[in-house]
């Protein structure tokens, strides 16, 4: 499997071209002590390695995992094998409906954008007269959905495709992403017009971040840094940078003051008004989430790092005057007994035990290959309907329909503490 990296790394590129300094956080020195084991980065890492091997012809239970993930009992297993079959299946179908050429794990490079420009795609297939490339990705998480439509990192593959196997002629391309343990494949197409309009896009940020590479992080000036939710969630840069503290900390003393157009994000909320506007509402709000997004990040990113002092081998627990490490109150749960059994059982009767059906999830997972039986349960499964709840514009999801349901504003009391994202900010 490669693992060719450059600074201008593809997958970060909806960042970097933003907020072009944030490209620093993607230096790496050769000198510097290895990252800290990520168990969902290594989970991701061995998955591809994984649909490599599958799609290959190589027996993936040779695989052996890393040593992180070896001591958290994590093995290449036949749940991983059916995960990432949903994403083999769909390279082989669309290998298939094309009559196409399949590459795995194929390192693309740009040099006429930048010479250091470029990355590896899990698939590529090429239609078999070359007018039409899909780049299918496979992303194994499940903490965030990713969607295909107008994908930077996988239009950045399908350009570096384009260029690196020298195809002639080409007239559609189509992104994919599969993410199997959502139940997710979604597929975006586009023109080489289109595709053509990015690659301008992407030349330009690449001249704008290529700018920064010269000078240290604290010379940049602030002119130049565009923190928002979006940018800075994922940057490595959070501690060091100054603009996303005074843009988070503003947020703070200017929540209902008086906003100048040049505070935070320049929303002017009129206290005054007997009746808030939509225009008001909607500005107040939309500022009000960026900026709690925003909080919410630099805290995360604080926390961390204190964490990591307090619980360095011989760091002293008053190293940080305000704060120390402490244990937490686990839940209670029974000790492994047979005479617990008995004795609960003499003591309160039937009502020792509980007794449920199964979830649908989990009778799937228990009769994943027998489609037979997963058919004949459909009829029985309630999906339920989907919960209103407050989203921005720029949500992937669709609007929601209420059908013949009323809705008010009590559905909306119990608020989840999610921060949604803007397009446009």
């Amino acid at each position: 499997m490669s693992t060719g990296h450059s600074v201008f790394a593809p997958s970060s590129y909806s960042r970097w071209s933003q907020c072009a300094p944030s490209i620093f956080g993607n230096r790496r020195d050769k000198d510097a002590p290895p990252e800290p084991f990520n168990p969902h980065s290594a989970l991701g890492t061995l998955a591809h390695e994984v649909g490599e091997y599958m799609l290959l012809g190589k027996d993936p239970f040779t695989i052996e995992p890393e040593d992180g993930l070896k001591a958290l009992g994590v093995k290449v297993d036949d749940d991983m094998i059916e995960y990432v079959s949903m994403y083999t299946n769909f390279a082989h179908s669309t290998v298939k409906s094309l009559k196409g050429k399949l590459f795995v794990e194929k390192r693309v490079n740009l040099p006429h954008i930048h010479p250091d420009f470029g990355g590896t795609s899990d698939a590529i297939v090429v239609s078999s007269d070359g007018s039409h490339v899909h780049v299918i990705d496979l992303k194994y998480g499940t903490r965030v959905q990713v969607f295909a439509d107008h994908n930077p990192q996988l239009m950045i593959y399908a350009l570096g495709s384009i260029a690196t196997l020298g195809i002639i002629g080409v007239e559609t391309v189509s992104v994919s992403i599969v993410q199997p343990r959502l139940d997710h494949i979604d597929t975006f197409t586009l023109s080489m017009e289109e595709l053509a309009e990015f690659e301008a896009e992407v030349a330009a940020s690449i001249n704008v971040a290529e700018t920064m590479l010269p000078l240290r992080f604290d010379q940049i000036p602030d002119e130049k840094f565009n923190p928002s939710p979006a940018v800075c969630q994922w940057c490595p840069m959070k501690l060091e940078c100054k603009a996303l503290k005074n843009k988070s900390l503003a947020y703070v003393k200017n929540l209902f003051d008086d906003i100048s157009d040049d505070d935070a994000f320049s929303v002017k909320p009129d206290p005054a008004a007997v009746e808030i506007s939509n225009e008001d509402l909607d500005g107040t709000l939309k500022y009000i989430w960026q900026s709690e997004r925003l909080l919410a990040i630099l805290r995360k990113a604080y926390e961390a790092e204190a964490f990591s002092r307090l619980t360095k081998p011989g760091a002293g627990g008053d190293e940080l005057p305000s704060f120390k490490i402490v244990g937490s109150n686990p839940n209670r749960k029974w000790k492994e007994s047979p005479e617990l059994i008995q004795l609960l059982t003499k003591l309160c009767g039937k009502d020792a035990f509980e007794q449920k059906l199964i979830s649908p999830a989990k009778a799937e997972k228990l009769l994943k290959k027998d489609l037979i039986a997963k058919d004949a349960l459909k009829d029985f499964i309630d999906r339920g309907r989907p919960t209103p709840s407050l989203a921005s514009i720029g949500d992937k999801r669709d609007r929601f329909k209420p059908e013949d349901r009323q809705i008010d504003a009590s559905s909306f009391d119990d608020l989840s503490g999610e921060f949604g994202e803007f397009d446009d900010m």
